[in-house]
């Protein structure tokens, strides 16, 4: 069965089924609206959330070793922009403002990562991983750090800021 949860915005219902696919259901209705399948999915399967922001549907497709995350238009499902930086982990992204930057902060399957919300640039990276290849946890804002943790790896406080050209976390 699905392990992920349904996000809903705007009169829509949207989906991350086990099997990769992205649906977006007309929330009075029944209808599906759209619908967009990845050829790979992860070990386990997906288990992510889709995140909406704006008119932006975003949810990190594909497999293991090849991943893209996916920014589609809410009402078209077109693909508005990708990062196929890392394969995918299994947390949900959340979206944040970060040093003055819209971000979607996400863990992949080997790091944690930044991405502008406008345009899918990679804005910071942070190696991470767990021991089991399960990284399946949520990042967590409080005030203006960020918090990550997972098995094995304890918990770490960070901020993220913009410098000259480049991000620092």
């Amino acid at each position: 069965g699905p392990k992920s949860t349904p996000t809903y915005a705007d009169g829509r219902l949207f989906t991350f089924g086990m099997s990769s696919i992205v649906t977006a259901w007309d929330a009075a209705t029944g209808k599906e609206l759209w619908r967009k399948k990845s050829d790979l999915s992860p070990q386990f399967h997906t288990a992510m959330s889709p995140v909406v922001d704006g008119n932006l549907v975003i949810v990190h497709i594909g497999g293991h070793d090849a991943g893209a995350l996916t920014a589609f238009d809410a009402a078209t499902g077109a693909v508005r922009w990708s990062w196929n930086g890392d394969g995918p982990a299994y947390g949900s992204p959340l979206v944040f403002d970060l040093g003055g930057t819209r971000q979607v902060v996400t863990f992949t399957q080997n790091n944690f990562v930044g991405v502008s919300v406008t345009d899918g640039r990679l804005l910071w990276r942070r190696p991470y991983m767990t021991s089991a290849n399960t990284t399946a946890q949520t990042p967590i804002l409080y005030k203006d750090m960020l918090i990550e943790s997972g098995r094995g790896n304890g918990i770490t406080a960070f901020r993220v800021t913009p410098g000259t050209g480049t991000w620092r976390t």
